[in-house]
């Protein structure tokens, strides 16, 4: 059985979808619409999934009715977030597996701009490959700004390079974009944005993980800002 719920469950807390969704929580909460799910099988809780932004992230275990999720997924035409032995017991439209990295390395505190989330935006819209999705400004905007007033994401700004941690707990914080203008590439500047957000976020919660999810195409230059493999997740659409 799947139900709304309003606070958030303690299982599933060691989870890295779990603090997607508790970021998401802190910033918008019940009161401004945050919605959180729980499946149960009358005793105990096998599920937890919430919305965090277009999509939902969830945490399941072994005992979780499969079957009613997917329904509930292809019902919502919804994107999920998930480990990926999770994922494979779906039969989702799409699969795609995303490895996640962790920060190993040492974060610097490089001097940067703070209050243009509009720069933000521009520098973002040109993307570390030239192929990074940002939903439109009029969204953005108000979403990082309410998430960084809310501790639950920050980010670095310099004139050259941008870097977004979009989800911020105490546990886990979340790199979502980073990108280099056009005009500074292959100088160094999208590692200092990396280390210099890094840094931002040890600063408000020291004992935080912060990952990334990267494809192939970006891992390495991940790894060379200090990253290490952590563990593969999946995004599925149904």
């Amino acid at each position: 059985m799947i139900k709304k719920i309003v606070n958030l469950p303690k299982q599933f807390c060691n989870e890295l979808s779990y603090h997607r969704i508790k970021a998401y929580y802190n910033t918008y909460n019940k009161n401004l619409g945050a919605e959180m799910y729980v499946q149960s099988d009358g005793a105990e809780i096998t599920a937890f999934m919430g919305r965090t932004g277009a999509g939902f992230s969830l945490c399941a275990d072994k005992n979780a009715d499969f079957s009613e999720l997917s329904d509930f997924f292809s019902f919502l035409s919804a994107e999920v977030f998930c480990e990926e032995w999770v994922a494979e017991f779906f039969k989702a439209n799409k699969f795609k597996t995303v490895p996640v990295y962790e920060f190993c390395g040492e974060a610097q505190d490089f001097i940067g701009q703070n209050g243009k989330i509009s720069e933000v935006y521009n520098i973002l819209s040109f993307g570390l490959d030239g192929a990074l999705l940002l939903p439109p400004f009029e969204e953005f905007y108000p979403d990082l700004s309410i998430r960084v007033n809310h501790n639950s994401a920050e980010y670095y700004l310099s004139e050259a390079s941008a870097a977004v941690i979009g989800f911020m707990t105490e546990e886990f914080s979340i790199i979502t974009g980073v990108a280099t203008d056009k005009t500074a590439r292959n100088k160094g500047e999208g590692k200092k944005a990396v280390l210099a957000v890094c840094a931002k976020a040890l600063k408000k919660y020291p004992n935080t993980k912060i990952v990334v999810a990267a494809e192939d195409l970006v891992a390495p230059f991940y790894k060379k800002c200090g990253f290490l493999d952590y563990k593969n997740y999946a995004i599925l659409n149904f």
